[in-house]
């Protein structure tokens, strides 16, 4: 899939992106008067596309099954993963740790209620945020989507190997994975408070959403054959929430849903071949340092909101729709900067 990239997918991750900022946006100055539709505290939970993504990632990842199962090194191919996704996570793990003290410092009040603490940079630009060993912090806390989609990658390339080496299918595999997910979710649901390493919320969100990508990478490849345990599996995960009588996992499990079908629609050939500008690359490269960026930026811009309009003019459609766009500026300067240097 890295062969040629798709460019509907490129528009359906700026979609996403520009959704994910209109939500912390709004997490940080409130919703808009007489607006109609929050971004943050409405019936639909925007901080879900981070599922999107989730999904994203997994239809992508499946690229590498047949590499991994002929032999690709795991040095390779986490190491081409962590290349890509902890630089930023570094930079954007300092850069909000400088920012919330200066925040801190000039308003008397820490940013969102969350005091910054030097050691979680440590952990932060280790990738290691949440889902491993240490308790999540709040630290840029939209890096926890970085954290645990480096863990999928680790389980994602055992499992592969491992259906190279015996008589069970990778997508049998993913699909575990993709239950143990739910039912993590279904069991805090109920209460029932499930927190360790590699197995807690964080998680389940990433291999539900990660899993059920590759799963739908599957069946596209395959849609030809009859592969009925990848059709079981997709109605069990639809009718197992039944059993719990929960709605709001039902919803839950519908977007994901969803989300697949998007992505495999935005993935289709034919949009790729008709949609040509070069800007949907440039900008959908860029979607990843936006979304690393987007929060310690966001506190230089409410302080200077702060200073020059003193509050009145951040809580409205243009300014959160001018912040985004201005946004896009350093995040594909850093990804042209960045991208050169893998290169090389």
């Amino acid at each position: 899939m890295e062969a040629k990239r798709k460019n509907g997918l490129d528009i359906l991750r700026i979609i996403a992106t520009v959704l994910i900022i209109f939500h912390h946006y709004q997490q940080a100055v409130g919703d808009f008067q007489g607006s109609r539709i929050s971004f943050y505290s409405g019936r639909f939970y925007f901080g879900y596309i981070v599922e999107l993504f989730f999904v994203m990632s997994g239809f992508l990842a499946f690229h590498y099954a047949e590499k991994i199962q002929k032999g690709l090194n795991f040095g390779v191919f986490f190491g081409k993963r962590a290349l890509r996704l902890l630089p930023g996570v570094c930079v954007g793990s300092v850069l909000f740790y400088v920012f919330s003290i200066l925040y801190l410092h000039l308003t008397e009040e820490p940013w969102l209620g969350s005091y910054p603490h030097f050691r979680e940079i440590i952990v932060n630009a280790a990738g290691m945020q949440a889902g491993w060993f240490f308790d999540a912090n709040r630290l840029n806390f939209p890096l926890w989507y970085i954290s645990v989609l480096l863990i999928c990658y680790i389980w994602f390339y055992l499992f592969t190997w491992i259906s190279s080496k015996i008589r069970v299918p990778k997508e049998v595999w993913y699909l575990i994975m993709a239950v143990a997910g739910l039912g993590i979710r279904l069991c805090l649901a109920r209460g029932i408070i499930i927190h360790s390493p590699f197995f807690n919320g964080y998680t389940a969100r990433g291999y539900f959403a990660f899993f059920f990508g590759l799963l739908i990478a599957c069946f596209w490849r395959k849609w030809k054959r009859t592969d009925y345990y990848l059709v079981f599996g997709m109605l069990l995960l639809t009718v197992l929430p039944l059993f719990f009588v929960n709605i709001l996992i039902m919803e839950y499990v519908l977007m994901v849903y969803a989300f697949g079908a998007l992505t495999a629609l935005f993935s289709i050939p034919v949009l790729s071949e008709r949609i040509k500008w070069p800007g949907f690359e440039i900008i959908g490269k860029a979607t990843y340092w936006a979304y690393v960026l987007h929060m310690p930026c966001l506190i230089v811009f409410v302080l200077l909101g702060e200073k020059l309009f003193r509050q009145t003019g951040l809580a409205n459609y243009p300014a959160m729709i001018g912040f985004t766009m201005i946004m896009f500026i350093p995040a594909t300067v850093m990804e042209a900067a960045w991208g050169k240097r893998r290169k090389k």
